[in-house]
């Protein structure tokens, strides 16, 4: 039984591509149609078979050729040809139902098929679709009229009258039965579509919140064109780099390199996770993110500085046979920026400003296994955290910069720690 719903699966998915919603519907539909019509087909050649199939000689002749031209549909949805199968299938059927109609007569109850065409045509149509379904419903009311109106004896004329009542009504309740399958499989294909757009939907809305704070998220779906810029009066921004890593990486293979960067930097982002801090990205081996962006946090500087210092004990206790030893140079630095969403196809969210050069410039006269914060983060870190002055450098675009290095925190209460001098 399975692999007979298998089987069937593929045959309704010969030609999909999974790139487009609206053609693999139509493509399923146009499959499942016509191998409907071509089993109906078959099974009233076989009616007529073993009723009589000398009086039938003509409908038993023409419906298995009907059954093939049907499945020969399935040839064009296997290439993907979804318009060209769909105005093939329609002008099979109306060939067919015109022609089985003016064999059997009017009495038949066989020109019921014929309203099932642009209701199956209006499901197959789509919004770009340069022809309407309303030119097919006007043939298919004139071919109903015509051979309603034929003075030709049908097969079934000769037929008792009780057997003709039975073949029309097989054939209302036949057309209305298949009517009600083609609506059911219709719905149920929409029910598919609907649950893989909203799967698509979260997939898309988990890939947005990896790349962009929450905050911003609703604003860029709401909008698009829209330009998302906030003003920061105050936050912390960090850079954290990776001591050696370029020539370690020269001497060790790439998949090794890809490897344990992606390690190193999982755990801090579960570290920014831990401290509330937004990683704004990666540059090469090093790591940047800031803590009061987009969303308010009175308390940055301190955030920061914990990050700071959960990442050198993370590096002291790493372990791996790759990279044995693990230091970083860490700058901080405060103040206020400028963030905003930059991009219209591959979104980022970044900040701005002399806040992030300051930063930026501090990292350059890091010692291995060092925290150096600006004068603003020192200022602004409450009693717990130890620093030290480290005196006056000349940074790059600033000029003459206090700084200040950020060694340890306690569980001390009450003034604020004095900077102490550095040590000669």
């Amino acid at each position: 039984m399975s692999r007979l719903v298998q089987g069937g699966r593929r045959l309704l998915d010969l030609g999909v591509r999974n790139r487009d919603f609206a053609q693999d519907r139509r493509l399923r539909i146009l499959n499942a149609v016509a191998v409907l019509a071509a089993l109906i087909s078959l099974l009233y050649c076989s009616f007529y078979a073993v009723y009589d199939w000398r009086h039938f000689w003509r409908e038993i002749a023409f419906l298995p050729l009907m059954a093939l031209l049907y499945t020969s549909v399935l040839y064009f949805t296997r290439l993907g040809r979804a318009t060209f199968a769909m105005w093939y299938l329609v002008s099979v059927a109306l060939f067919h139902l015109g022609v089985i109609s003016w064999m059997l007569g009017p009495e038949s109850g066989s020109l019921s098929y014929l309203l099932i065409v642009p209701f199956v045509l209006a499901l197959l149509m789509g919004e770009n679709d340069r022809f309407s379904v309303w030119p097919i419903a006007v043939a298919v009311g004139v071919l109903f009229v015509l051979v309603s109106l034929s003075v030709q004896s049908g097969s079934i004329t000769s037929l008792p009258q009780r057997v003709q009542i039975w073949i029309f009504l097989v054939n209302s309740f036949g057309a209305i039965f298949l009517s009600c399958v083609v609506a059911v499989f219709f719905r149920w294909l929409i029910q598919v579509t609907e649950s893989e757009l909203d799967a698509e939907r979260r997939r898309s809305d988990r890939l947005l919140h990896a790349i962009l704070p929450g905050s911003v998220v609703p604003q860029l779906k709401a909008d698009r064109r829209k330009v998302i810029a906030q003003d920061i009066p105050g936050a912390t921004a960090v850079f954290a780099d990776i001591v050696g890593f370029t020539g370690w990486a020269l001497r060790t293979p790439p998949d090794e390199v890809v490897a344990e960067l992606n390690r190193i930097f999982s755990r801090i982002d579960k570290l920014c996770g831990n401290r509330k801090l937004e990683k704004i990205k990666t540059i090469g081996d090093a790591y940047f993110a800031v803590c009061g962006a987009p969303d308010e946090m009175p308390e940055h500087a301190e955030r920061v500085a914990d990050f700071a210092l959960d990442l050198m004990a993370e590096a002291e206790n790493w372990d791996s046979a790759t990279l044995p030893k693990l230091r970083f140079r860490i700058a901080i630095a405060s103040g206020p920026m400028v963030a905003g969403v930059i991009g219209r196809t591959k979104f980022a969210y970044d900040v701005w400003g002399n806040t992030i050069n300051l930063a930026s410039r501090i990292e350059e006269h890091c010692n291995p296994g060092e925290i150096l914060i600006s004068a603003a983060t020192d200022a602004a870190l409450p009693v717990r955290f130890v620093r030290e002055a480290k005196g006056p450098f000349d940074i790059r675009d600033q000029g003459p910069t206090e700084l200040f290095r950020l060694i340890s925190r306690t569980e001390k209460k009450g003034r604020a720690l004095e900077a102490r001098p550095a040590s000669p």
